[in-house]
């Protein structure tokens, strides 16, 4: 039974000094009316304006993410445009000419390269018929103009079937090559 006593008078004087405890500490924490409605006022404030900004950084995110859409989107028009143009002579022209299908190659393409070869062509034929009326001119310029020639195409074959994706870039290099030997 003293046990009893003793923990029912322990109980007491510890719920006594608890609740001077909280007596104390809600009379040090006690507000004006004024105080506390400026709190408020300046919290709503700040949600105002960090909703605001939060708004403002979603726009814009937003506003970044249609322009990359658009800029796909025209890159890729472009892009379709661009090879729809290049392959058009393709297109209409490999329907008649089965050799075009093979090189890869538009009318027109084929067209200007064979031209430039045949003008090379030319070229070391005037070259051998001046050497055999006149023996001592041109000696080598006939034989060295059908090797560059002979040296061109093999490459242009070389990188169209090296590269069969890229078509642009192998006749790009097969005319400018070609067009290079008819300049020199």
């Amino acid at each position: 039974m003293f046990l009893i006593n003793y923990y029912k008078n322990h109980k007491h004087n510890l719920d006594t000094i608890h609740e001077n405890e909280i007596e104390n500490n809600e009379s040090n924490n006690i507000e004006t009316q004024e105080e506390i409605e400026e709190k408020e006022i300046q919290e709503e404030i700040q949600e105002e304006i960090q909703q605001e900004i939060q708004e403002e950084i979603q726009q814009e995110i937003q506003e970044e993410i249609q322009q990359e859409i658009q800029e796909e989107e025209i890159q890729k028009t472009s892009t379709f445009n661009e090879d729809v143009v290049r392959r058009q002579g393709t297109i209409q022209s490999n329907s008649y000419f089965n050799h075009l299908n093979e090189i890869e190659s538009s009318y027109y393409e084929h067209l200007k390269t064979a031209l430039d070869y045949s003008y090379t062509s030319l070229k070391a034929s005037l070259y051998f018929f001046v050497h055999g009326v006149f023996p001592d001119f041109y000696t080598d310029s006939g034989s060295h103009t059908i090797s560059s020639l002979n040296s061109i195409i093999l490459a242009t074959k070389m990188v169209k079937n090296n590269t069969s994706t890229n078509t642009s870039t192998s006749t790009n290099t097969s005319t400018n090559t070609s067009t290079d030997i008819v300049n020199r």
